[in-house]
Order: structure tokens, then C-alpha cells, then sequence
């Protein structure tokens, strides 16, 4: 038995794992104690990817319903598709996060009204900036420059700023934890679709 004063991993399941931001993603939320992160490759060929890197895959189903935040990690031409089996099958209570705005905006999402979403999407660095060395020809975020970060709650209350019932504002997931690149100054803005 747990004791009430144990608090509890927030488990963030991280849907296309095994790919370029899934890849970036897994590792930064793992420096995060408080996060149990679930690897999910709805591909089933690319699981392999998984397990040479050392990471054990989760089957979609199990994800879908251990997860508090389904991360969203799979390319922009899938996401209509991959959402049409995952977005009614998440829990209720749960949030998605995506990684790039368009398909939310788009309506290309199924609809479920007991779930949150929420987008996070990095800036390019500035062209005018005070990096040195590499970091200022850094155009287009590999981790070098600062960038900034623009995130919003598309549907859903605001509580789905904070992770699992916690503290932790989903704000510092998406700032610090997503990428290596996104430390810049922050600006957000809080867009609800009634």
C-alpha cells in the first residue's frame, strides 16, 4: 500500500517512440524523476529501434491505459490517422500533447470533450541573438541556440497546465524536458476552443 504522502509518477506515454522527436523526447523526460515514460511505436517494425537502444516497447493498448499524457511524437502526415484508433481510446481525465498545432487547429482530431489537449511548439532561434561560436548560425533548433516556446491548452480545463494532478506545470515539461534546444524565453498563450 501506498502512503498518502507518496506521490505518485505521472506516466507519459510517448506515442512514436522510436523516432526522431520520440527519441529526443524519451530521453530528456527520463532526467525527470517524477515521470514513469512508456515507449509506444505504433509501427510494429520500428520496435526493434527500441530495443537496440535499450528501451522496452509498450503495446498500445497497455499505454493507452496506464498513461496520464499521451505525447504525440509521430510525423505531421500521420497524425490524422494514428489519432482516428488512439484519441478515442485514451482514458478519460487524460491529455494528449502534440508537438505541432496544425492537426488540432485543423479539426482532424476526433472529438472527446473528457480529454484535454495541448500543444507545444518551439520557435526558430532568432537570427539577431547573443549566441556565441556555433549556436549563432543555429537557424532551425538543433540544440545549440535558445529558442522559445509557444504552448496552448486547445480544449480541456485548466488543469491540464499541471501534470498528473501535481505541481509540475505541463508549461515546464514542454520548456525544459521536450528538447534540448528550447531554453529561450517563454511565451505561451492559453487558447480554449469552447
Amino acid at each position: 500500500m501506498t502512503s498518502p504522502n507518496v506521490r505518485q509518477k505521472t506516466v507519459i506515454a510517448v506515442w512514436g517512440a522510436a523516432g526522431n522527436m520520440g527519441t529526443r523526447a524519451v530521453r530528456r523526460l527520463r532526467e525527470v524523476k517524477d515521470y514513469h515514460i512508456l515507449c509506444v511505436e505504433p509501427v510494429a517494425a520500428r520496435e526493434q529501434i527500441l530495443k537496440d537502444r535499450g528501451d522496452i516497447p509498450t503495446a498500445p493498448e497497455d499505454a493507452l491505459r496506464k498513461a496520464d499524457v499521451i505525447l504525440l511524437a509521430v510525423a505531421d502526415k500521420y497524425i490524422q490517422s494514428v489519432a482516428q484508433s488512439l484519441v478515442p481510446a485514451m482514458r478519460s481525465g487524460s491529455v494528449l500533447m502534440m508537438l505541432d498545432p496544425a492537426a488540432a487547429y485543423a479539426g482532424v482530431l476526433p472529438h472527446r470533450s473528457d480529454i484535454a489537449i495541448f500543444v507545444t511548439h518551439p520557435t526558430h532561434p532568432p537570427v539577431f541573438n547573443d549566441e556565441i561560436g556555433e549556436a549563432r548560425y543555429d537557424y532551425f533548433g538543433s540544440g545549440l541556440a535558445k529558442q522559445s516556446i509557444v504552448s496552448a491548452l486547445v480544449q480541456g480545463d485548466e488543469s491540464a497546465y499541471t501534470l498528473g494532478g501535481t505541481d509540475q506545470p505541463i508549461l515546464f515539461f514542454t520548456y525544459s524536458q521536450i528538447a534540448p534546444g528550447y531554453f529561450g524565453a517563454i511565451g505561451y498563450f492559453r487558447a480554449c476552443h469552447e
